[in-house]
């Protein structure tokens, strides 16, 4: 299993719990070249967690004391909370497509350095099967939802993701990533919730012009969340604001994270 792990992130982590547990600091030296313990145990509960992720974990963060499946997510146990018995808690994420591991990989420090909170990365990797596994700050608290309309700090937030990737200023994305569009099939497939002959045709002949006019939302003008909806974002214990799940960053038109924002606001405040 190939790995990658942020030299600072998991100190960091330490510091902001209180304590530095098992954590060794050593300038100059990868982290997981440090951490081994070939001793782990694997029960049940854990065979889903490759062993040398299940290592590093042991190794850093001790025994585990509870297993939360998380809900929102594709697949199964694509995203799981990893309590430990002195209360830290991490989250891993697994998925067959590299996406979101080649975001904090590769792309995360910038858009961290543009002003946009992400998650810190501790670990990633890929299996002998080729699926792709990352374990990530579990950042506490949900963003409250009497500021899901129109929050400041969101839209600085993502207006500082947008305008630090526009333009020449694009980075340059892997040829997995995702790539947003609006062409025929999905058009007809959505035509296929109406039963009634008539009424399809009605609505497929609206939805064409409609998609026509959309294809200026997938010009590649600068780098997107594309996904940024409220139960997306979370708070850390200091009031941070933290944008989740980057497995849809990708190039497009702004409007397709303000879309979110927009149909939040249209439903709070409409009719």
């Amino acid at each position: 299993m190939r790995r990658l792990v942020s030299h600072t992130s998991l100190p960091v982590f330490a510091k902001e719990q209180g304590h530095l547990g098992n954590f060794v600091r050593r300038r100059g030296v990868p982290m997981v070249h440090l951490l081994s313990d070939p001793g782990v145990k694997m029960n049940s509960d854990t065979q889903f967690i490759p062993k040398e992720l299940m290592t590093f974990l042991h190794s850093n963060f001790g025994i585990l004391a509870r297993i939360e499946p998380l809900s929102g997510v594709a697949g199964d146990r694509g995203a799981t909370r990893l309590t430990f018995e002195d209360g830290r808690s991490v989250i891993v994420k697994s998925s067959p497509l590299p996406r979101e591991r080649f975001f904090y990989e590769h792309h995360a420090g910038h858009v961290e350095r543009a002003g946009v909170g992400i998650p810190h990365l501790y670990w990633s990797g890929v299996d002998d099967t080729g699926k792709n596994w990352i374990v990530l700050e579990d950042v506490p608290h949900p963003f409250p939802k009497e500021r899901w309309v129109c929050d400041m700090e969101q839209i600085e937030m993502l207006f500082r993701l947008h305008s630090s990737t526009w333009g020449s200023q694009r980075p340059k994305l892997d040829t997995a990533a995702y790539r947003p569009s609006w062409n025929d099939e999905i058009t007809y497939q959505a035509c296929e919730w109406f039963g009634d002959k008539e009424e399809r045709s009605q609505v497929e002949h609206g939805l064409i012009e409609v998609q026509r006019h959309a294809q200026f939302l997938f010009q590649p003008l600068c780098c997107l969340s594309a996904d940024p909806n409220p139960t997306n974002w979370r708070v850390r214990r200091n009031g941070e604001l933290v944008l989740t799940d980057w497995e849809r960053f990708c190039y497009g038109h702004p409007s397709i994270d303000w879309r979110l924002q927009c149909r939040v606001s249209a439903a709070r405040t409409g009719p």
